[in-house]
């Protein structure tokens, strides 16, 4: 994931695991409760062949349908907060069927809520052995309860399992986690939560520990090379960056940390600046998109206004396609049109600009514009700290087309001239007033009540978000394909990335979707899950994806973009006179499949 697309996307979807302490172990809490009814993927076994006979596997409880209904009812305690109610009923259905994880990783989180630590250890110990540590629930959960009950050497040492062993996720937010305050003092907490002393550091010193840091977090975190050697250009290019520390400045430094990553080409992966950061993220004030004509604006804060459809010529003497170039060769991306999606975002940045040779300075840098029918102008602008947004937005003063209308996470709208139904998603995420799953089944019911011929699906803004919360959508979509005479339009772009990449892979199989617009940035097998760091000397942030995903029903399929059936560009006069041509392409296809009934 970009630097940007990483701030914005996943900071918002609760993925960011700095924040304090208590709002993690909260989170913690409700989602162990959850994972009592939901199916997780089983990451170890409870069964050993080695001194456990076969027979052990063949266990069930007495009453399926009473052990059934008592999950169930344990469920409906939970939610009411019922604790000492739901222990006893959790207690009983582990004790009639052990193998299931989930029912011990429920056990451990009413016991901890109840202060029975050890016993909370205990239940969180073997939910551990049977669903695996590195989803996190089991394994802070043992953490935390072994140290509120006394025993410190046997929390620490599951938090280095956790974050070592089988470390799958981040290690910053540990610190701040109230549970741990006790331990902040302990050098070995302190080394398993990453902090470092860096008071004593020289800047030679203090780059060449953060790159070790990149590297080790990188074998620590990623799913293809956890267990195996780093490719060798990417241990040449950190052997080489580590070398030419004295001879770089930081922002070149920068640069080249993501230049290591860009060898792995996996989305999610990537080294930003922050404000507070030793390079600081300030960028052009303006938004840049790529269309077939060019590099434009596409939005800018007010002082800069006027330069709104303007394309970009240069930057300081180097072309606006060289410096996009330069920009994506230090960019790990999974799909090719992640380097559109991405780049274009990284390309307005000062760290990068700098780091790249393309601009002498992060404070002010030269650009050479054009407005259309005009001479081109030359002005220096100054760089600023403002997060710049990452789809088009409607334009002042023309017709807004549909899909730029309303920004909200989902959305829908009746077009009875075509017998569709127009739904926007924009991220899988939940609004505040309602939930993705909410939306869903009344989207569900609206197309019950009336079903339209056609439904309009459109992605194209969408950059993912949270998987396990569109299944309720998908069905809605699935049932709706499966209706005779119906037809399923998805619309996808380069900003299709993420959880809605795993939607569009389940959507082409499952509901025979067809696609229109731009490839999308991910599909298929993807890489994902991204677990977040903090490089200790110079502040920087990064993330690093943790799984591979692959949804796809076909064994041998290794895309990493969609392509739509039915591909459309927005150009750039398309843009600033307001025309969707992909959305006229949709209706072309709607009404030439009606003339044909």
């Amino acid at each position: 994931m970009s630097p940007l697309t990483q701030r914005n996307t996943e900071r918002t979807t609760a993925q960011r695991q700095t924040s304090t302490g208590r709002r993690r172990t909260w989170i913690y809490g409700v989602v162990s409760a959850l994972l009592l009814w939901s199916h997780t993927v089983a990451g170890a076994q409870g069964y050993d062949p080695a001194v456990q006979s076969p027979l052990n596997l063949l266990t069930s409880p007495p009453d399926p349908v009473a052990y059934f209904d008592a999950r169930q009812r344990a469920r409906a305690l939970l939610g009411e907060g019922k604790l000492a109610e739901a222990e006893s009923l959790i207690e009983q259905i582990t004790r009639e069927y052990p193998r299931d994880g989930e029912n011990w990783l429920a056990l451990g989180y009413v016991r901890r809520a109840l202060n029975k630590f050890s016993e909370a250890a205990t239940a969180y110990e073997k939910a551990g052995e049977l669903l695996g540590w590195g989803g996190g629930n089991a394994g802070v959960g043992a953490a935390i309860s072994h140290l509120h009950a006394g025993n410190r050497r046997a929390a620490l040492d599951r938090l280095r399992h956790y974050t070592v062993a089988e470390g799958r996720l981040a290690t910053g937010w540990i610190y701040d986690e109230d549970d741990f305050v006790t331990l902040r003092s302990d050098p070995e907490f302190l080394e398993i939560a990453g902090r470092r002393d860096t008071s004593g550091w020289s800047r030679d010193y203090g780059w060449r520990r953060d790159l070790d840091f990149l590297r080790d977090e990188v074998r620590r975190l990623n799913a293809e090379y956890r267990n195996h050697p780093l490719p060798p250009e990417f241990e040449r290019r950190y052997e080489a960056l580590r070398e030419k520390v004295p001879q770089l400045s930081d922002e070149q430094i920068f640069v080249g940390m993501n230049g290591m990553l860009a060898v792995l080409n996996q989305g999610h992966t990537s080294v930003w600046a922050l404000s507070d950061s030793r390079v600081v993220n300030r960028g052009l004030p303006f938004q840049l998109w790529a269309f077939p004509e060019g590099i434009f604006v596409v939005g800018a804060r007010e002082q800069h206004e006027d330069l709104i459809g303007s394309r970009l010529v240069s930057i300081e003497g180097v072309s606006a396609e060289e410096a996009l170039r330069r920009v994506n060769q230090n960019q790990s991306v999974d799909g090719d049109n992640g380097y559109l999606f991405h780049g274009i975002q990284l390309l307005r940045e000062a760290p990068y600009l700098v780091g790249l040779g393309i601009a002498r300075s992060a404070d002010s840098i030269e650009v050479t514009v054009q407005q259309p029918g005009r001479p081109q102008q030359t002005i220096t602008v100054e760089t600023i700290s403002w997060r710049a947004p990452e789809r088009l937005r409607p334009l002042q003063g023309i017709e807004t087309p549909l899909h730029l209308r309303d920004l909200r996470f989902h959305w829908h709208q009746a077009l009875p001239e075509h017998d569709a139904v127009y739904v926007q998603l924009n991220n899988l995420q939940d609004e505040r007033d309602e939930t993705l799953e909410q939306y869903a089944l009344r989207l569900r019911s609206l197309l019950a009540a009336s079903p339209p011929k056609n439904i309009i699906l459109d992605m194209r803004h969408n950059d993912g978000g949270s998987t396990h919360l569109y299944p309720e959508l998908l069905r809605t979509m699935i049932a709706f394909s499966m209706l005779p005479d119906r037809r399923l339009y998805v619309v996808i772009g380069r900003n299709t990335y993420s959880a809605a990449g795993n939607l569009i892979t389940e959507l082409e199989q499952l509901a025979d979707a067809i696609f229109v617009g731009e490839a999308s940035s991910q599909c298929c097998t993807l890489y994902a899950s991204p677990s977040e760091f903090t490089l200790p000397f110079s502040g920087l942030e990064g993330s690093v994806s943790t799984r591979r995903s692959t949804l796809s029903h076909k064994v041998d399929d290794f895309r990493r973009e969609l392509h739509p059936h039915a591909p459309v560009l927005i150009t750039a006069r398309d843009y600033f006179s307001g025309r969707d041509p992909v959305m006229e392409t949709v209706v072309r296809l709607i009404e030439r499949e009606k003339a044909r009934r």
